[in-house]
């Protein structure tokens, strides 16, 4: 009889604890957020903010790429306009010469801060290649024979 009512008593018991399992998991899988799903999610937020680091990483390093970019631009402008000058006043020394003298005095650049394209006509007014370069050359015997003769008066 005594092991009868244990029996009795832990059947009970288990069926208890049968029920509360049953109850619960009815509970869990009516929640709108299961535990997996709060780890997935998780997981994601983690692998965002993982992403956003690394754009913002990237973000600063092309930031900082830009005003490097900036700074060699204006040396480079800098070193241009030291080029046009000296480039301008061998141009006024030719432009001297008698007979010639004229031909290059519309040759004078200037440079242009507004249209900084990749055709040097655009940007210094005068094409260097073209018409400089090929009057130069027509020239280039009278000049070094007018020059010889300066240099021997002195």
């Amino acid at each position: 009889k005594e092991r009868k009512g244990d029996l009795k008593r832990v059947t009970a018991k288990t069926e208890r604890t049968n029920q509360s399992m049953v109850d619960l998991q009815k509970q869990i899988e009516t929640q709108d957020l299961s535990i997996e799903d709060a780890q997935k999610l998780d997981i994601e937020k983690r692998s965002m903010e993982e992403s956003i680091d690394r754009v913002l990483e990237r973000r600063r390093k092309l930031k900082e790429s830009i005003v490097s970019y900036d700074a060699e631009i204006v040396s480079l402008r800098e070193t241009v306009d030291s080029f046009v000058e000296q480039y301008n006043t061998k141009i006024t020394d030719m432009s001297t010469v008698p007979l010639i003298g004229p031909i290059y005095a519309r040759f004078t650049a200037e440079m242009s801060k507004d249209d900084f394209v990749s055709d040097q006509t655009s940007i210094l007014g005068v094409d260097l290649k073209n018409d400089v370069q090929i009057a130069i050359s027509k020239h280039l015997p009278e000049i070094a024979r007018r020059t010889e003769e300066k240099h021997m008066e002195f």
